[in-house]
């Protein structure tokens, strides 16, 4: 199976609370959950939550760990940039900006981008 434009992507990033997470990505920036499974509190067990948009060829895996849980170590490089086809909507970024807690600074990222610069970090 060759690589290409259409290859399909998945883009894994641990949290601290998928509660909250879901409540970002799904209320706060409008996409869907395409898949969640509770694991348990063994060694290797963890919670999964995948988000996206169902037609996409990419989603983000959220993971959780109880035994082991893997603290998210935010940069000002630490971004995600979703291109859209068309400008933000003003009540998606009033949204996104409402429930914001805190905010890693970029040089990169203009104001349109900034409303998906990834979730607060729980």
């Amino acid at each position: 199976m060759p690589a290409d434009g259409q290859s399909h992507i998945r883009i894994a990033r641990p949290s601290r609370d998928l509660a909250a997470a879901e409540r970002f990505w799904c209320g706060g920036l409008g996409l869907s959950v395409v898949y969640r499974i509770e694991g348990g509190d063994g060694a290797g067990e963890h919670d999964l939550l995948m988000v996206g948009w169902p037609d996409a060829s990419w989603h983000l895996q959220l993971v959780h760990g109880a035994a082991h849980p893997v603290e998210p170590r935010p940069t000002e490089e630490d971004l995600l940039v979703i291109y859209l086809d068309e400008p933000v909507p003003e009540a998606l970024v009033a949204r996104r900006f409402a429930r914001r807690r805190r905010h890693v600074a970029t040089r990169r990222t203009p104001r349109a981008s900034a409303a998906a610069s990834g979730p607060p970090h729980r």
